[in-house]
Formats: C-alpha cells, sequence, structure tokens
C-alpha cells in the first residue's frame, strides 16, 4: 500500500504554486522560468482558491522546518494540462564535529515561476557565533550551474542571520553549446533570518536579482530581466495552539529588445503582493480539528500601453474527524472557501471599470496515516456554483509527508 500511494504521488512530479516561494535563498532565473512571462493570461477568478487548496498545512511546514529528512510533496490540478507542484527533498548529516552536508531538492512550478533545483551544500562552523556556506547544483548542462556563498550569524542562540550570493549560470559563456550569452552576468544578493523565542517563530528575508541582459544573437534579440522579494512569516502562540501568518511582495521584470537597439518590443513588469493567515484548534467536546484563515492577493502588470490589476480574497474554514492521527488509520473532513475576485474588463487595453466576481468552493478531505512518520491527503474540491451540473468539479490535490 505504502509503494502504491508513494508511486500515485511521484507521477505528479512530472508537471510544473501563486504560491510563497519555499527555499527562496535557492533560487534564480532558469531557462523554463522566462517562458512564463505570458502565463498571466491564464489566471482567472479560481486560480488563487487553487493554489490555496494545494498549501501544505502549517502543522506540514513545521515538520519541514524542523526534521534533517524529509520528503514532501503536493500536487494540485489548476487545469486540464497543469498542476500547480511543490516537490521538496531534504537531507542533513553531519560529517564532522563541525562540518554540515546537506542535499536539497525542490520543483516549484505554476503560471507564475517554475523553479527546479537540487543542491549540495556544505557548512563550515568556526565558532558558535558564524558559519560558512558553499553549495552548487551539478547539472547534466555545465552552462546551468550556479556557485553560491553564504554566511551565518548568530547573534544568540534563538536568532540567526543568513547573508548569501549566487553567481547564476556562471561558465554559460564558457560551456554553452547554443549561441546565447550574457551581456551582463546575472547575480543573486539577499539575507535570511530565523527567530525562535520559547513558543514564539519567526522568518524574515529579501532578495535582489539586479537587472541582466542575456543576449541571443540567433534571433538578434536581448532578454532583459530583473527581481525583488521580500517577505516574513510568524507563527504566534495563540488559545493553545499558533496563529500563522505569511506575507511576500515581489516584482520582476520581463523586457526584450532587438540589439543594437534601446527601445523595448515586449515590456511586462509584474508585481504580487500576498497575504496568508491561518489558525487550527481542537474542540475537546466535539474531537473535531478545525482550521480557518484569510488569503489575500494583489496582482498587478504593467505593460507598454497599459495597466491591469487583480484581487482576490479568500476566507476559508474547514473541520477534520477525529482529531488525532492514528497509525493505519484514516479520518475525513471538509474545507469551505469562498473568494471575491476583481479584475479588469477589458483585458486588451483599458482598464477604467473593474468588475467582482463571487467564487464558491467546498472540498472533500481524505486523510490515510501509514505510520506516525508517514500520511498522504487527498481533496476534491467542487464548484458551489454549479453544483448538480456537469460543471460540478472544480480540482483536485494530493499531499505526501514522509520524514525519518
Amino acid at each position: 500500500m505504502l509503494r502504491f500511494a508513494i508511486s500515485i504521488v511521484l507521477v505528479f512530479s512530472q508537471f510544473a504554486h501563486g504560491s510563497f516561494d519555499q527555499n527562496f535563498e535557492y533560487r534564480s532565473i532558469s531557462e523554463q522560468e522566462k517562458q512564463l512571462k505570458n502565463q498571466w493570461r491564464k489566471i482567472d477568478s479560481e486560480y488563487t482558491q487553487d493554489i490555496l487548496a494545494s498549501f501544505f498545512s502549517e502543522k506540514e511546514e513545521k515538520l519541514w522546518r524542523t526534521n534533517r529528512v524529509i520528503f514532501m510533496q503536493s500536487a494540485a490540478s489548476i487545469s486540464s494540462k497543469q498542476f500547480a507542484l511543490d516537490q521538496r527533498i531534504k537531507l542533513e548529516a553531519e560529517l564532522l564535529d563541525n562540518l554540515q552536508f546537506k542535499i536539497l531538492h525542490f520543483k516549484q512550478g505554476d503560471y507564475e515561476q517554475d523553479q527546479e533545483h537540487s543542491v549540495f551544500e556544505f557548512k563550515y562552523k568556526s565558532n558558535h557565533t558564524i558559519d560558512y556556506s558553499f553549495y552548487s547544483e551539478l547539472l547534466h548542462l555545465k552552462k546551468e550551474n550556479d556557485f553560491d556563498v553564504a554566511v551565518t550569524f548568530h547573534p544568540n542562540t534563538d536568532h540567526q542571520i543568513r547573508i548569501f550570493h549566487s553567481w547564476v549560470d556562471a561558465e554559460r559563456s564558457l560551456r554553452n553549446e547554443d549561441t546565447d550569452r550574457f551581456n551582463s552576468m546575472p547575480s543573486v544578493y539577499g539575507v535570511k533570518g530565523q527567530i525562535n523565542w520559547e513558543k514564539f517563530e519567526a522568518e524574515y528575508g529579501a532578495l535582489i536579482e539586479p537587472e541582466f541582459r542575456w543576449a541571443y544573437p540567433a534571433t538578434n534579440t536581448e532578454y532583459i530581466y530583473h527581481r525583488y522579494m521580500a517577505n516574513i512569516f510568524l507563527s504566534i502562540p495563540f488559545r493553545e495552539n499558533f496563529l500563522s501568518v505569511r506575507m511576500q511582495w515581489e516584482s520582476k521584470l520581463d523586457s526584450e529588445r532587438l540589439l543594437q537597439t534601446e527601445s523595448p518590443t515586449t515590456r511586462i513588469e509584474a508585481k504580487r503582493f500576498q497575504a496568508l493567515v491561518r489558525h487550527s484548534w481542537i474542540s475537546e467536546d466535539s474531537g473535531l480539528e478545525y482550521n480557518a484563515g484569510l488569503m489575500l492577493v494583489r496582482r498587478s502588470w504593467e505593460f507598454m500601453d497599459h495597466d491591469m490589476v487583480m484581487t482576490d480574497a479568500v476566507p476559508h474554514f474547514g473541520a477534520m474527524w477525529p482529531k488525532h492521527k492514528q497509525i493505519n488509520n484514516h479520518r475525513w473532513g471538509f474545507e469551505y472557501g469562498g473568494t471575491i475576485h476583481s479584475q479588469t474588463t477589458d483585458w486588451a487595453q483599458t482598464f477604467n471599470e473593474t468588475r467582482v466576481l463571487t467564487q464558491n468552493r467546498l472540498d472533500a478531505i481524505w486523510e490515510w496515516t501509514f505510520n506516525h512518520k508517514t500520511f498522504i491527503t487527498f481533496r476534491f474540491g467542487f464548484d458551489l456554483e454549479d453544483f448538480g451540473t456537469k460543471e460540478s468539479w472544480q480540482s483536485g490535490d494530493g499531499r505526501f509527508v514522509m520524514f525519518f
């Protein structure tokens, strides 16, 4: 049964969440993500709720942060041809008293991002207050290998600050079988902090990918790109459990022009702010485990001749029964989510008026626990506006978690 479940989940990994950036300190521009600049056309009033349904719970996210060997997989259908994917594998081990080795693989894809990285990291602990990290990827195409360094400061036992820098596709100019080249080298600069004070937990970070230019002599074009990102996560003790808050802001420029010219032929500057508040608790009377939350997303696109803005507010509420996961046992639940969606009325040129749409979705949830370290979850989403018709089905999601 376990082998069958793993097989089901791994099938999803063939596909490529606007989810929050995971492991953002290891991310950088990639050739596949460069192709996403026109995917905004696919984002509709159901998209944010489809993405939200695929999120790992805060309990599962905590398992990721606290376990040294863990595999997590989520795949949610966002169209007849694509999944939103969040796949992560982490392995950490101590090689020496002051030398740590880490393997990290992650894939994260949807209409707004397409990232896949396999990172090998060595961390040298020189003393109790500072660590040095060297990490990279070993890919089939040597031109796609990044080289990275980081320094981690420990102001005290509860706080650490990691400052990192990446040389993206560092050997593309030397080891490229194609004719494309960098006119200016891409790089990444960033900071990530973590705080653990008793039951309070926080993460914060910022990332800058300065503008760089990527030339394609075969088509006489040049691609111009930059990206800025900042995020924060808080886990706050609240009513015998935790209230979690996640926020992220991102700005990204995709532009193309002909070589030897300065005027762009296409230009899209995409900005996104998203916030998610979640809380779960257990009723001692009913034994039900409840969860409630609110997700807010504002997306905007600045084109050469017009702008476009889209906002979503998604309150959601659900329950699972019974309250405890048991070995070789399963439990059922539900979650309701309502979307208030506003967007420009004309996706082509004008944006003088906006229209507001509402969506109501009900998910049936089934969770199977193989043992206390392995469980699988399936969600089946139904559109309540079209319930009872052939349009009732909205999307499905599968999640799998295993740690050691």
